[in-house]
């Protein structure tokens, strides 16, 4: 733009000074020396889960196994020789006048030997927090960053190979896949032909913990009888589904061993503290209550009403 010459935008005209600008940047505070750097305080559990996050990270960067330090067998050698490209303390790939079959590897990083001095107990504990059956892709990366991890974790990641088929078969019957399971707050798996073996699969999901977002539970018009219950209550007596609201289990073949259970999970002063609404109506189980089991689920229902929120219990106790 010329000086004094009005822009065609009506804005200002530009007035040309001769000497460039440059942007300024603010510098950043220098540290002092002698001060010591700052180290976040890391836990066991963020440790365990930093450390399968890097074991993926780098392994999809650089093509290697990460932590554990074995290089790709299509990665090109370093040159001893040669400055340019090699870090100041990294140690040379091989010594001058020995053979590269003499190479040593490169000492393993402090969090995955942190992870191997570990006992049984902590282990085991940290373990299951990355043993998730709808995601097991992270136990799989953090498997991989080394031999002796390997093998520490081998029977829990065959434990895991089989839940995951299971929850896959699962989340195949409902019409959804293990990625909408893992996040989803609603289940409507509504005639869906799910039987007892589905239902205790979903019960050993929620056991472990991975159904605590799950608000809204419909399993109508399916085959679930007695055993599937009883499984899916025992996980609910232990608390993993307390903010479940809805729980809808009509329609299916419920017996009185079945209400029973669902009674006992009632009762239980840690479970289903949020349900507002049982439904066991339209069983395909002509069912005659005796009157010890009546007596005791009026009474746990009684307690559920007064105690927790719930509101509506409908087809629990039928009629004489």
């Amino acid at each position: 733009l010329r000086t004094g010459r009005p822009r065609r935008d009506g804005m200002a005209p530009v007035r040309n000074t001769g000497t460039p600008q440059r942007l300024s940047r603010k510098a950043s505070p220098a540290r002092d020396p002698s001060e010591p750097a700052r180290q976040p305080a890391v836990d066991a559990r963020a440790a365990f889960t930093l450390a399968a996050h890097a074991a993926g990270t780098s392994r999809q960067a650089s093509g290697t196994f990460g932590s554990a330090g074995r290089r790709s067998p299509t990665a090109r050698p370093r040159s001893s020789g040669s400055a340019a490209g090699r870090s100041p303390t990294a140690r040379p790939s091989f010594s001058p006048g020995a053979s590269s079959s003499s190479t040593k590897p490169r000492e393993r990083e402090p969090r995955i030997s942190f992870l191997l001095n570990l006992d049984d107990d902590t282990f085991d504990a940290l373990s299951s927090i990355i043993m998730h059956p709808l995601d097991p892709c992270t136990a799989g990366r953090l498997a991989s960053c080394s031999r002796a991890l390997l093998q520490r974790l081998r029977p829990k990641l065959t434990n895991l190979r089989h839940e995951n088929r299971r929850a896959r078969s699962l989340c195949a019957k409902a019409g959804t896949t293990t990625a909408a399971v893992r996040d989803a707050k609603n289940l409507l798996w509504a005639q869906r032909r799910l039987n007892d073996e589905d239902a205790a699969t979903l019960a050993s999901l929620a056991r472990a913990g991975h159904l605590e977002h799950v608000k809204y539970l419909a399993l109508t018009q399916n085959t679930i009888s007695d055993s599937g219950v009883q499984a899916l209550a025992s996980a609910l007596s232990a608390g993993t589904m307390r903010g479940l609201k809805v729980l809808d289990l009509s329609g299916n073949r419920i017996g009185g061993d079945g209400r029973a259970a669902l009674g006992f999970a009632l009762e239980q002063p840690g479970a289903l503290l949020s349900l507002v609404s049982l439904s066991l109506v339209n069983n395909k189980c002509n069912l005659h209550l005796s009157e010890p089991l009546r007596a005791s689920l009026i009474r746990q229902v009684g307690h559920a009403k007064d105690q927790k929120r719930l509101s509506i219990a409908k087809g629990l106790i039928t009629e004489r």
